[in-house]
């Protein structure tokens, strides 16, 4: 296959379209309508210089918004897994605690005053954070990422 390459400032799409191709050298139709969604080459099949770097501007950034929305998710799954963690040992606790013969609760009512007061000094910033886990799992702020990889 002769390709059209010469020393011009337009790149020709059948350069780009070798991607596309297969192990057995057969042309990938959807690759190649992925190709050139990306790219978005002229009618006559070349594309210059600046829309070939804005297309990899937009790969790029779409790249780097799926890593982050990555990285939010792993930050999430941090933070409920602590919370069901607390919530794990608490029952726990008082599961031994009935064990050996004492009365959880009793023991939990008279803690509470202490409990209480942690819950006026912390209250208004676990609320916050409750708040934005769910507006980060619920609403997705971020938006789904177009790349497919």
């Amino acid at each position: 296959m002769q390709l059209r390459t010469s020393f011009r400032n337009e790149l020709p799409f059948e350069t780009l379209a070798l991607l596309a191709k297969d192990e057995e050298g057969k042309m990938d139709k959807d690759k190649a309508r992925e190709l050139i969604k990306v790219f978005r080459p002229d009618r006559d099949g070349s594309l210059g210089k600046l829309e070939f770097v804005k297309s990899i501007d937009v790969v790029y950034k779409e790249l780097r918004l799926l890593c982050a929305n990555i990285n939010n998710s792993s930050y999430m799954d941090a933070a409920v897994e602590n919370i069901v963690n607390i919530g794990f040992y608490i029952i726990l606790a008082a599961i031994i605690i009935y064990r050996l013969g004492r009365d959880p609760v009793a023991l939990f009512i008279s803690f509470s005053s202490v409990i209480i007061a942690f819950a006026f000094m912390f209250g208004r910033s676990a609320s916050k954070y409750v708040d934005g886990c769910l507006f980060i799992l619920i609403q997705r702020p971020y938006g789904k990422s177009k790349v497919q990889l």
